[in-house]
């Protein structure tokens, strides 16, 4: 849906669902079949897409406002449903369609949206590049989920005690992308990913595994396939070796690596 403006996004269904009818009603049918817009999808299992809206960047005074409201009434069974709107969304919308599972991408900073995102999601996946702010942003988000002093425990407790969602994985990007070798990750890319370890243990109570380091997904720089992936809309995993194709009037070709990136995701799917 690149470029389209779509009358229904995830905000017509919030905004009726905490703010009341005078917001409109929430539509009965949430989602765009995603094959419609790309050709990749149309040989698998039919996919559903809901999509984002800019205005979610103005949404966080309106839901905490909500939130503030319904505990000062000493309300938690309010609370709670304000904290799963989201939740409930996506819930109906997946037995209207018939889907096995969710996948939501989210911002990565944590506001409104993102907090409803992980009070409606199960486990969470973190994806950390190979940088100092990343590694600093990856404590700050653990600190965020285990924290009962922090915003998002403290409306858990709130709504009178709301479990929290599992990491099922950590996947560090663009690792290798300045080695001199091909497929092995530089000096500075195994001392990030060694930090970021460190920093999993200190919150192993978080994780889907016992181990966090059986957590970690390790990824290339996906260079001219992730370029053709995201420009022509087709999956890396869809990605012919060999192919050619023609990206902002460049024309790159597919190379062998793609195939080491195609069993990269292909590990990342297999434990979430």
């Amino acid at each position: 849906m690149r470029g389209e403006n779509p009358e229904v996004t995830i905000l017509s269904s919030l905004q009726p669902k905490l703010l009341g009818p005078a917001f409109g009603e929430i539509p009965s049918d949430n989602s765009y079949r995603v094959s419609t817009s790309c050709e990749a999808f149309k040989t698998s299992k039919p996919a559903f897409i809901i999509p984002g809206n800019a205005l979610l960047f103005a949404f966080p005074s309106t839901m905490y406002q909500q939130l503030q409201i319904a505990n000062s009434q000493n309300n938690p069974k309010a609370v709670l449903g304000l904290l799963e709107s989201l939740k409930s969304i996506l819930n109906e919308e997946c037995k209207t369609k018939k889907v096995d599972g969710i996948l939501m991408d989210t911002s990565p900073f944590y506001a409104g949206g993102t907090h409803l995102a992980w009070c409606a999601a199960d486990a969470i996946i973190i994806p950390v590049r190979v940088d100092e702010h990343s590694i600093a942003s990856l404590e700050l988000t653990l600190g965020l989920l285990s924290n009962p002093n922090r915003d998002f425990q403290t409306w858990n407790t709130r709504a009178g005690g709301r479990t929290t969602p599992r990491i099922a994985a950590i996947v560090m990007t663009m690792v290798g992308s300045k080695s001199q070798l091909r497929a092995t990750p530089d000096r500075a890319s195994r001392m990030y990913i060694e930090r970021a370890l460190a920093i999993a243990e200190k919150y192993s109570q978080l994780f889907d595994h016992q181990e966090p380091a059986d957590a970690f997904v390790i990824t290339d720089d996906f260079v001219s396939s992730g370029r053709i992936s995201g420009a022509r809309s087709i999956p890396i995993s869809r990605l012919q070796i060999g192919s050619f194709h023609t990206v902002e009037g460049k024309r790159l070709q597919v190379n062998q690596s793609a195939a080491r990136y195609q069993r990269e995701l292909a590990y990342l799917a297999s434990i979430i």
